[in-house]
C-alpha cells in the first residue's frame, strides 16, 4: 500500500484549510461585525470539502488492518469515498436549487460553477469506477486522485474565501 504514505500528509493539510479559515472568519468578523452570506456560504463549502478529505484520507487503514488484500483496501475505500462525495454533491445541488437559495447560482463564481458541474461529477465518477475496478491496478491512484480533487476544490473555495474577507466587500 505504497500510496498510502501520502494519506496522512493530505489529511493534515485538510485539517490546516479547517482550522486556518475558521480563524480567519472569526477574526474578520471581530474587526468588522458580521460576516456576508457569501462568505458563509463559502465557509461551509470549504469546511466540508476538507473534513471529506480529512476523513476519507485516514480510511483506507481500516480494511487495511483488516488485513484485506491492497486491491481489495482500495476497491472498498473508492465505494465509500464515492458514496460520501455523491452525497455531498447531491446535498449542494438541493441547496442550491433549494427556494431560499435560488440566487446562488448566479453568485457563484466560474470557478465555483465548473467545480460543481464538471469536476465534481467527474471525480465521483472516477472513483466509483474504480470501485468496480475498471482501473485495475491503478485504483489506487484513482483513491488518491479523488483526495487531491476534493483537496484542491477546498482550497479554490478557500482562496475565493481570504480574497472576499480581505477586500473588505462581498463579490
Amino acid at each position: 500500500m505504497k500510496e498510502a504514505e501520502f494519506l496522512f500528509p493530505i489529511a493534515q493539510i485538510g485539517a490546516v484549510y479547517v482550522g486556518f479559515s475558521t480563524l480567519i472568519v472569526v477574526v474578520v468578523q471581530q474587526f468588522t461585525g458580521a460576516r456576508g452570506a457569501l462568505e458563509a456560504i463559502r465557509l461551509d463549502s470549504m469546511l466540508r470539502l476538507s473534513f471529506l478529505a480529512v476523513i476519507f484520507s485516514l480510511f483506507p487503514y481500516l480494511p487495511y488492518y483488516l488485513e484485506l488484500p491492497v486491491e481489495t483496501t482500495w476497491r472498498i475505500s473508492c465505494l465509500f469515498l464515492g458514496l460520501g462525495w455523491l452525497m455531498y454533491y447531491i446535498h449542494r445541488i438541493r441547496w442550491i436549487r433549494s427556494p431560499r437559495h435560488k440566487d446562488a447560482l448566479r453568485y457563484m463564481s466560474a470557478v465555483n460553477r465548473a467545480n460543481m458541474f464538471i469536476t465534481h461529477p467527474l471525480g465521483i465518477l472516477g472513483v466509483l469506477l474504480g470501485a468496480l475496478g475498471l482501473w485495475g491496478k491503478l485504483v489506487g491512484f484513482a483513491y488518491l486522485s479523488g483526495i487531491f480533487i476534493l483537496l484542491l476544490m477546498a482550497a479554490s473555495v478557500f482562496l475565493q474565501l481570504v480574497k472576499s474577507l480581505s477586500s473588505g466587500k462581498a463579490e
